[in-house]
């Protein structure tokens, strides 16, 4: 199984706001389909909370 934490860059001014992370994270998915995948979208930029995102996996996830 692939496992894959995505975080989009916070407080980088106008250089990111150009991203589209929906067709970003549609385009992991259409090209893993046939590979099982966890796949999890922090969408604040922050750090923090992806760290509470992978804290809160079920011990022996990773």
């Amino acid at each position: 199984m692939l496992c894959l934490w995505q975080l989009p860059p916070r407080n980088m001014g106008d250089h990111f706001s150009e991203l589209d992370f929906e067709a970003e994270e549609g385009s992991i998915l259409e090209a893993t389909k046939r590979t099982p995948l966890f796949l999890e979208v922090e969408e604040s930029g922050c750090l923090t909370e992806l760290g509470y995102l992978v804290g809160n996996q079920e011990e022996n996830f990773f």
